[in-house]
């Protein structure tokens, strides 16, 4: 967790929009933050006491905390039964035109057509204008080791 000193600022977003709406904003953006200032007693005249929470108030945070990581979900790069079988569907990087070793990759050589068994079409601007390190036949769909990646 990073811990970040919100300052007055904070202190007027806070009262305007709310501490639940605030901490969502906040989770959006990717900024995890940690108020460090607690009082028990808001009666207690300090200078940190306009803006430090009491017993309640920190634990009203700290479930709202917890309300907008639970809204935010959990990332999974793991495809589904569905999205494997579909997998057929998408598209790929396919050799189009016989490529002698050496030749440079150029759109002219290589298109993004289905099915996708070859590398991601995300691969394109990468490979364009590298060389190729082994001949490539019309219709071979494309991998890493057809290319030096560095």
């Amino acid at each position: 967790m990073i811990i970040k000193q919100k300052n007055s600022a904070w202190e007027a977003n806070y009262r305007q929009r709310g501490m639940k709406a605030y901490i969502k904003k906040e989770c959006k953006k990717e900024n995890i933050f940690k108020l460090k200032d607690f009082i028990l007693d808001k009666s207690i005249v300090t200078p940190d006491s306009s803006f430090s929470l009491d017993k309640n108030e920190f634990k009203k945070m700290v479930k709202c905390v917890r309300e907008a990581e639970t809204s935010l979900g959990k990332i999974d790069y793991n495809l589904t039964d569905k999205q494997i079988e579909g997998k057929a569907f998408s598209r790929s990087l396919y050799v189009v035109n016989d490529i002698k070793k050496g030749e440079l990759f150029t759109k002219k050589n290589i298109k993004s057509i289905r099915p996708g068994f070859g590398l991601h079409p995300k691969y394109l601007i990468k490979i364009l204008g590298k060389k190729a390190i082994i001949d490539i036949k019309r219709g071979e769909r494309l991998k890493h080791a057809h290319y030096k990646t560095t």
